[in-house]
């Protein structure tokens, strides 16, 4: 069976919390627009840089 999981590099998690810090649109829109969970947008712009 195969890991149906998304992984994401560190470049795309980057390039996604700085585009959200850019926009002015929610979250969640933003999260829509990359096709990615909202949770997972959240925990990547609460993680420090270089971790």
């Amino acid at each position: 069976m195969s890991d149906s999981r998304q992984r994401y590099n560190q470049t795309f998690k980057h390039e996604a919390v700085k585009y959200v810090q850019e926009q002015t649109k929610s979250l969640e829109h933003i999260a829509e627009e990359l096709n990615i969970s909202p949770g997972s947008l959240r925990n990547w712009l609460g993680e420090k840089p270089g971790v």
